[in-house]
């Protein structure tokens, strides 16, 4: 909510929340909507996510004090799901969720490993917010009946039918250098799936819809047996999977490493790269934008100042896939240097159109 002394004209991701996009609009109530359509999400802690710039009313007398408060403020995580979350002035709490024993605001099979290895005494000892979160049908025991409450979090009951094809379907390789405790994969939505010849044994097997359409499959044993390496060829599908995610002893995530229809799984899985990113952020002389290119097709920067002039503009066609970068010297497209303050980029990918605050500090 906003006062009448103030206008919303700009917002953006920033700090934990970098990669996210953000947009707005300011009719008196402010209406600020971020979110990322790639696999990011703010990790655990405190710190800043969301950054607004905030054009004051000329009349608006020095010395004023102006509160920005927030309301209906709605949490979404990667499932669609919505989280109740609590306001305390430009704070927002949110708590752990039910079954997200590793505490990286998702529920998954990295979640259930955890809950197994404590169930049987292995690992690390649990600590007293774990063994809370475990406790998922609140009966003051751990067992098995926790383990199909978390399980009924990862993979909702009613869940969609996996389609089937008749015919020949091509399978994946898994090279896996390490020991696997789950493997949970994401196809293209219709992807048929042969999930009982998935070669995956001793662990357990389920395929199922998610609600976004995307074909979930989830690979796991409840009696916390493993896959040893090995090259394995399995899980006849119709397409390579979109997405893949791994966990080890204790739910630890593994590093997996996907090339059509090859899989390398082992090794510590390191921080999800941001889309965009810049830096130095504020910056005097320069900085350099980062990105990654999917696939190939048109990039576009364009740079807007606070008025939402565009003073820059820089193209290219012919980017390999990968990470890239382009760094801004502050000048516009004519050449001069541009002033002091608050600049937006929009960088416009192959897959999608992402946003960037930056600060520059004229010497």
């Amino acid at each position: 909510d906003t006062p009448e002394a103030g206008t919303v004209t700009g917002a953006a991701g920033t700090g934990r929340g970098a990669a996210f996009d953000a947009d707005f609009e300011d009719a008196g109530d402010a209406h600020v909507l971020a979110w990322t359509p790639a696999d990011h999400a703010i990790a655990p802690g405190t710190g800043a996510v969301i950054e607004l710039l905030v054009q004051i009313a000329p009349a608006t007398p020095l010395g004023s004090d102006i509160n920005l408060d927030l309301s209906d403020v709605v949490l979404i995580d990667a499932a669609g799901a919505a989280h109740e979350v609590s306001l305390e002035g430009g704070v927002i709490h949110l708590a752990r969720r039910p079954g997200d024993l590793n505490g990286d605001n998702r529920v998954d099979a990295g979640d259930l490993v955890r809950l197994v290895d404590i169930i049987l005494g292995r690992g690390t000892p649990p600590t007293p917010e774990e063994l809370e979160v475990a406790d998922c049908n609140d009966d003051a025991a751990l067992d098995v009946a926790d383990v199909v409450c978390v399980s009924d979090l990862v993979i909702p009951p009613g869940a969609g039918e996996v389609p089937t094809t008749p015919g020949a379907l091509e399978s994946l390789q898994f090279n896996l250098t390490e020991s696997i405790r789950a493997i949970e994969l994401d196809f293209p939505a219709g992807t048929a799936l042969e999930e009982a010849a998935s070669g995956l044994d001793p662990l357990t097997t389920r395929a199922w819809v998610r609600p976004n359409g995307t074909v979930a499959f989830l690979a796991w044993d409840p009696a916390g047996r493993a896959l040893e390496p090995a090259t394995i060829s399995g899980l006849p599908s119709a397409a390579a999977p979109i997405a893949a995610r791994a966990w080890s002893d204790g739910g630890r995530s593994l590093l997996v490493t996907r090339e059509g229809r090859r899989l390398t799984i082992g090794g510590e899985s390191a921080p999800p790269i941001p889309v965009v990113s810049g830096a130095p952020n504020p910056f005097s002389d320069a900085t350099t934008i980062r990105f990654q290119v999917s696939r190939p097709g048109t990039t576009t920067i364009e740079l807007f100042d606070v008025r939402g002039a565009l003073c820059r503009r820089w193209t290219r066609d012919d980017l390999a896939t990968g990470e890239q970068a382009w760094s801004w010297d502050g000048r516009d497209d004519l050449g001069v240097p541009v002033s002091s303050g608050v600049y937006f980029a929009r960088v416009a990918l192959p897959d999608g159109e992402h946003h960037l605050r930056l600060v520059r500090l004229a010497r």
